[in-house]
Order: structure tokens, then C-alpha cells, then sequence
């Protein structure tokens, strides 16, 4: 029977070459992981949201003119809209802001002040500025 001292000697251990080799391919990999995260080459982990605007209507308000959208939300995560909007080329204020939901819709208004109002027939352009720094755009008539 083998004494301890023997059975250590008899173990054969891994050479430091090849222990070496794989930590480097170990670190490669790591480091490929690590930069296709930070570049986002292998994808993200959230989905954006995807919005789109319909137009519904623009309202002479007394001097002011406000229009109302629907902004659907055909996407995975939820997004804000941001208090400013754009109707031609006349910012304004969105009155009704708030969460498009993922999968749903919210009506919002933007309110233009001090613009002649729309004659009807007229076409209509405009955007909406969303948190996630996108910008929805719609266009319609009067």
C-alpha cells in the first residue's frame, strides 16, 4: 500500500502553461461579454417603446389653437411625453401629458398660443417630444 507522501507525488498536476492559456481565454471571453453589454452589440434587456401619433382634430381656442392626438404605444416599455409639443412651426405646450403606456394609448392636446387658426382643408404638421428622447411626428387636416 501506497503511503501519503507517494500518493501526492503520483497526482499529476495541471501544467502552468496551460493553466495560464486558460485564464486568457477565460479573460477574452469575460472581456467579450463585458463590451458587447456596453456597446449593446448583443442586445439590450429592456424593449423601447414604439409610439405613434394620429391626429385628431385642431380647435380655434380664442387666440390660442389646440390640437388633440391619440398616441398609441405598440412597444414593450412604458414612456413620458415631455410638456412641450410643436404644431407647423409654433411650439406649444402639451396640456394633457402623461405615461403612453406599453400596448396602449393616452389623448393628449398641444395648445399653440397666439397663431391664426387653421382654415379647414388646411394641412397640419407637427410633434410630440417623448423622455426617452424620441419624437413623434403627425400630420393631418383641418
Amino acid at each position: 500500500m501506497k503511503t501519503r507522501s507517494a500518493l501526492r507525488r503520483s497526482r499529476r498536476a495541471v501544467s502552468p502553461v496551460l493553466a495560464e492559456l486558460l485564464l486568457i481565454v477565460v479573460a477574452l471571453v469575460a472581456g467579450l461579454f463585458t463590451g458587447s453589454f456596453t456597446f449593446q452589440t448583443i442586445g439590450t434587456a429592456a424593449h423601447p417603446a414604439e409610439v405613434s401619433a394620429q391626429f385628431n382634430s385642431c380647435v380655434a381656442n380664442g387666440p390660442n389653437e389646440s390640437c388633440s392626438l391619440t398616441l398609441s404605444n405598440v412597444g414593450a416599455s412604458n414612456v413620458e411625453t415631455l410638456p412641450g409639443c410643436v404644431v407647423g412651426s409654433n411650439s406649444g405646450d402639451l396640456v394633457s401629458s402623461g405615461v403612453v403606456p406599453a400596448g396602449g394609448s393616452l389623448t393628449v392636446d398641444c395648445t399653440v398660443a397666439g397663431t391664426q387658426p387653421a382654415q379647414a382643408g388646411t394641412p397640419i404638421t407637427g410633434w410630440v417630444a417623448l423622455s426617452n428622447g424620441a419624437s413623434v411626428f403627425f400630420a393631418g387636416h383641418d
